[in-house]
Formats: structure tokens, C-alpha cells, sequence
């Protein structure tokens, strides 16, 4: 098997005066020395050489590359150590399998790093043209039509354990309009320290000069250029204030988009209006409230529109700062507002009783009310714009139960891509109700940066799309991938950076998934035609169709149609269609001032009006639904209209 020769690249810069050797059989995409540097100017083009692709080392012959990619995908699927992998290697090789003797040489983890001295801890960069690139590669049939990349920053602190301060700050990025990428997280840039950066501006030089010559000449794949801009940068409220340089959201300028001053109640920061003038990029770089600005911010640097494209977060803003609140307030509230023992009760019931019922695409099965404190964003977010409404009904106090569905109602109608737009109006016009009759119903000294910034959202929707288009909810699934990564605590950037680019490289080397995937055929033929009967169906947008689970059978078709799957069939020409039941009869769950819950895909349908078995195909779907049975003939029907978080 022929080898690539060694390559040696010279690299002059500011960072290090070594010679940098890239070779075959050292395929990571930064190879430098372990040794930190104190530069305090790098040149980022001059940090990272040319990438060589290798896949893998050449003693391996080819004919026993297949469980050698096997080994690869389960030990980065199951994040396994390295001492179990090569535990596992011995096994194999002394069954004489031919496959590597150390886990290193299976998985081409890197031999160097380049960890960079950074106040008051370290930090590692990766190249984004070369992370970007590889993935451009894999899906270039893909992009066809394809020539501007629209990217999505996020940066925050997480914490490695509980038991000291250690902590990572990871500088996140994904191509946000592409929905073949949008769902892979690339880390750029990691700091690991005792605390965050003392410098926003250190933090970020690296990355900035890269991105900034990135977005200056573009990426070239096999003679095709894709141009580069920035789609937002989303962070959490701490995170952003850092970013940003200005006070924090507790100040009384606060809030990032507006200038409404605070009015400080009982100890509480609140912010009252609804109205207040709005912040431009123009007021922003000109500083125009000293009250606001601590100083220049970093992201200054950017050709962007600071005001717009650095929106809210609807994770921390909605799900985890004013849904978990409202739960706090019903379960451990005043006695006007709290919940009684009874109707708790029977809430914590219909919560039990719905777990046969959540569609196979949440990861996580609803829990107790008692257990709000432990509820994680996907949670709140599942109760807020699904079975929040039908376990409350009846339970909660009607001027609380009627102002829960003007936020239900609002975020429902942001969240999904066809009403967003066309309906922004309404949501705008549903959330500021909702902020104001907050103050009267929970007390004016709640109405803190989460409450205010909810009438912003519409606003940033209008600017960048859906809500979920603009989430930290992915990016936080990969920061928690991160802290799985670590195995031991000694070598923290090196260790990580290792398991980054072996899942990098896996990436970048797995075929993707053909879709729509059939599976469990059964013994029975479909009544008129001799097709073949499966019990489940892998869609392309990750949704399951299975005809034996009422948690995954019911969809709405794009002629809003919402039909019962009952059987999956496969053709002798190989193509698979679906034998559905209509609704007949149904209605709003709810009606809101003129404004029904049908309009927000919320129905109830009476199951004894059926129609007779049709035939549809799969170009007929519009989306899955969540199906909770309330009584023998009927069942709310709710549409699912967030994304997904797929894992990679």
C-alpha cells in the first residue's frame, strides 16, 4: 500500500518560532507543539498549516478496514476510554483479527497540540475552514445549489464537575442555513481555566481574525467558493453581557434591545414597559447610554448588526426562565395563586397517565410537578407547547389557566416556520397581554429581564426565522457531549481536543443514513394489493412512524388532514405507501379572545368518525402529532412543530 510521503511545513509567527511537521500518519487538523505560548498578538493564518487527509494508518490492510470503521463508530458513540478500547483491540488481535495493537492508531488521535497561554488559564483553537470543510466534503451533492453559508455562534461557561471551579468556555459554531448541517455543532476554540477569561477581546482574538478572513475570501471546495457570513450570535444572558461588554441583565439598562429602565422592587430588578425605544447598531457603536456600556465590546469587530444579530435565547428566556417560574409560582406560591393538594394531585396523575403517550422524538418522558426544580429546558419546553394545556385545564384557576394559553398561543405560533411570519402580529400582540397582565396576577416585581424580554421575541423572529432557528438547545447538547469527554482531569484541553477530532474524523468518514428506513416487516398482506406490511418507518426528518405504538401513528398531511397510520406498505416496485384513517370531526381544544387554537395546530377529534382506508405517500406528510386519548371517543391532538435535537 503506497504511503504519502512526509510533508514538512515552516511556519514563521508570532506565536512560535518551531518548525511545524505535518505528515500521514499524524492526521490531525492542528499539529503543533504541546508546549503554551505567550504571544499576544497570533497571526491565525500562520498558527494552523494545510490539513492531510488520512484515514487511517497504512499497516491496516484493506480488506480488514470494515471492523476497524466499526470499532471506530462504536468507540466515539459510546465515548469510550481509550484503556477499554485497547482492552478490546488485545482481545480481538489475539483472535487473530489483524487491527491495530493501541486505540491511538485506530482512532488517529493526534500526537501534538497547540494549548496557547491565555489568562488566567490556556486555550486551543481549531481552524474553521478545514472543521467546515470536511463536512462540506461529505455533503458537497448536497449543496449543489448551494453558495452562501450562514453561520451560528454560541459561547458559554461549563462548569467540568462540582467538586472544584475547573471549567471550559467552548466558542460553538453550525451553518444554520443549510438543513443538512444545521444539525452538527463545531466547536472553534476552547478556554479551560479556574474562571472565565479575564479578556472578552483575548478570548476571542483567535477566533475573530479566522472568522474574519474566513468571511474575506470564503471556502473553496473542489473550485467552488461558498461565502461566509455570520446568522446570529446566541448566547445566555451572563454569556452575552461578557460578548457585549455592558451590564448585566439585572442592571437597571438591562435588556439588550430596548432602553427601558428598570425599577428596583423589593429587592427585585423589573422592567415595566412595554414601549420603550429601541437600541440600533448605530447607538450601540456610538455608545449612547453610558448606563448601558461598560466599554468597547470585542464583537465590535464584526461586519454585524450588533442589536439584531445577537438575539434572545427562547431556551433560557421562555423555557427555563418564565415557564419553570410559572410552575414555581402554581406549586409553591402564595395561597391565591398555588395550586390546591387536590388539583396538584390530579395534575401529577394526567402527567403519569401521558407517558404512553409522548411521540418517540422527545428524550425525556414527563415528570411529577414536585419535580419542576429538577425539569431540564427540553422538559418546560414540552409542557409549555404541548400537555400544559390539557393537564391544567380544569385544575388551574381560570384567569392563570387563560393567561398560560396567551403564552402558549404566542410561542407555538413563533416556534413554527408557517405561522411565524404571517402570524407575528398576533404573537406580538398576545405576549405583551400576557407581560402586562403578569404585573396583576403574580406581582409587579416578577416582571424581571426573562418576562420583558418576551416581547422582544417577535422581533427577532421577523429578523432570523422560527424561534428554534435561533436556540442555544443544540448548542447545549454539545456542550454537555464536551464534559463527557473527559475521562481524567490532568490534561483537560488535550484530552478533549483528542476525542474532538477522532469524532471529527468519524464524522466525516460515516455514510449517511438513507432514508425513509423500513423495519420489522410482518406476516400479513395488505387486503387489495400483495405489497409487503412493515411495522415501522424511519422518516427524512427523523420522525418514526409506528403502526403499533399510539404514540407514533398519527400525522397531519399537507392538506391538513390528520389520519391514523394503519398500516406501512412496500410495493413490488419498491415504493412504500401508507394506509391511513381520516378525522372526520373535530374542533379547538381552545379559543382565545378571536383567535382559535385550530389556527395553532391544538384539536380535539371525536373518534367514532373515521372515514374508510385510503392510500397516501410519503410526499403527503406534513408533520407528526402528539396524541393524548382524554375519554373513550376522543383525544387531543397536538401538532409537533419544534426541531429536533438529532444527535451526530
Amino acid at each position: 500500500m503506497n504511503t504519502m510521503p512526509e510533508i514538512t511545513t515552516s511556519v514563521k509567527n508570532e506565536i512560535s518560532s518551531k518548525t511545524l511537521i505535518i505528515s500521514d500518519n499524524i492526521p490531525s487538523l492542528l499539529t503543533c507543539t504541546d508546549n503554551i505560548n505567550n504571544s499576544e498578538e497570533p497571526l491565525i493564518d500562520n498558527l494552523i498549516p494545510e490539513i492531510i487527509v488520512n484515514n487511517f494508518d497504512s499497516t491496516i490492510s484493506n480488506d480488514q478496514m470494515g471492523i476497524c470503521d466499526k470499532l471506530r463508530n462504536w468507540n466515539v458513540e459510546f465515548n469510550v476510554s481509550h484503556n477499554c478500547l485497547n482492552k478490546l483491540l488485545n482481545i480481538l488481535k489475539s483472535e487473530g483479527l489483524n487491527v491495530p495493537k493501541d486505540g491511538r492508531t485506530l482512532m488517529n488521535t493526534p500526537k501534538k497540540h497547540n494549548i496557547l497561554s491565555m489568562e488566567p488559564g490556556a486555550y486551543v483553537h481549531f481552524h474553521i475552514n478545514q472543521i467546515i470543510s470536511s463536512l462540506l466534503h461529505k455533503h458537497e451533492f448536497d449543496l449543489s445549489d448551494i453558495t452562501d453559508l450562514k453561520l451560528g455562534i454560541n459561547v458559554d461557561g461549563l462548569p467540568i464537575s462540582k467538586s472544584s471551579k475547573s471549567q471550559f468556555w467552548p466558542i460553538l459554531i453550525s451553518i444554520c442555513n443549510v438543513p443538512v448541517l444545521s444539525r452538527y455543532v463545531l466547536p472553534v476554540g476552547i478556554y479551560h481555566g479556574l474562571k472565565k477569561p479575564d479578556s472578552s477581546e483575548d478570548f476571542l482574538n483567535y477566533f475573530l481574525s479566522d472568522i474574519l478572513n474566513i468571511m474575506q475570501l470564503g471556502i473553496q471546495i473542489n473550485g467552488k467558493v461558498f461565502n461566509v457570513t455570520i446568522g446570529h450570535i446566541v448566547c445566555d444572558a451572563p454569556a452575552k453581557s461578557y460578548l457585549l461588554n455592558v451590564k448585566g441583565f439585572n442592571a437597571y439598562f438591562g435588556c439588550n434591545l430596548c432602553t427601558d429602565e428598570g425599577t428596583y422592587i423589593d429587592g427585585r430588578m423589573a422592567f415595566l414597559s412595554i414601549d420603550s425605544s429601541l437600541r440600533t447598531n448605530e447607538s450601540f457603536r456610538n455608545k449612547t447610554n453610558e448606563y448601558y456600556h461598560k466599554g468597547p465590546s470585542v464583537l465590535e469587530k464584526l461586519p454585524i448588526n450588533i442589536t439584531d444579530d445577537v438575539p434572545l435565547d427562547n431556551m433560557h428566556c421562555t423555557y427555563i426562565g418564565v415557564m419553570k417560574k410559572l410552575i414555581e409560582f402554581w406549586v409553591k406560591g402564595k395561597k391565591d395563586v398555588r395550586l390546591l393538594d387536590v388539583a396538584k394531585n390530579d395534575i401529577n396523575d394526567s402527567i403519569l397517565n401521558l407517558k404512553a403517550y409522548v411521540p418517540s422524538e422527545f428524550s425525556r418522558l414527563p415528570r411529577l410537578l414536585d419535580d419542576f426544580y429538577f425539569w431540564k429546558a427540553t422538559e418546560l419546553r414540552c409542557f409549555l407547547l404541548y400537555y400544559g394545556q390539557t393537564v391544567l385545564k380544569g385544575k388551574l384557576k381560570k384567569k392563570f389557566y387563560v393567561h398560560f394559553l396567551h403564552l402558549v398561543t404566542a410561542i407555538r405560533i413563533l416556534v413554527t416556520a408557517e405561522t411565524c411570519i404571517s402570524l407575528n402580529e398576533t404573537a406580538k400582540i398576545l405576549l405583551d397581554t400576557f407581560v402586562n397582565d403578569y404585573a396583576a396576577l403574580y406581582g409587579q416585581k416578577f416582571i424581571n429581564y426573562n418576562v420583558h424580554s418576551l416581547i422582544h421575541l417577535p422581533y427577532f423572529v421577523l429578523k432570523h426565522g422560527p424561534l428554534e432557528s435561533f436556540s442555544c438547545f443544540k448548542y447545549e447538547n454539545y456542550l454537555q457531549e464536551i464534559k463527557k469527554f473527559m475521562k481524567c482531569s490532568r490534561f483537560p484541553l488535550q484530552e478533549v481536543s483528542n476525542r474532538i477530532y477522532e469524532k471529527l474524523d468519524q464524522i466525516k468518514n460515516t455514510p449517511e443514513s438513507k432514508y425513509p428506513k423500513l423495519s420489522k416487516e410482518l406476516h400479513k398482506t395488505h387486503h387489495l394489493l400483495s405489497d409487503r406490511v412493515y411495522e415501522k418507518v424511519g422518516l427524512e426528518n427523523f420522525s418514526t412512524i409506528n403502526i403499533n405504538s399510539i404514540n407514533n401513528n398519527f400525522i397531519m398531511l399537507k392538506n391538513n388532514d390528520l389520519v391514523f397510520v394503519e398500516q406501512i406498505l412496500m410495493s413490488s416496485n419498491n415504493e412504500i405507501k401508507f394506509l391511513v384513517k381520516k378525522c372526520n370531526s373535530f374542533s379547538s381544544f381552545f379559543n382565545l379572545l378571536n383567535f382559535s387554537s385550530k389556527d395553532i395546530g391544538s384539536y380535539i377529534i371525536n373518534l367514532q368518525f373515521l372515514s374508510t382506508p385510503y392510500l397516501i405517500q410519503v410526499n403527503d406528510f406534513k408533520c407528526k402529532c402528539f396524541y393524548i386519548q382524554i375519554s373513550g371517543n376522543k383525544a387531543v391532538v397536538i401538532t409537533l412543530c419544534h426541531n429536533f435535537d438529532i444527535p451526530q
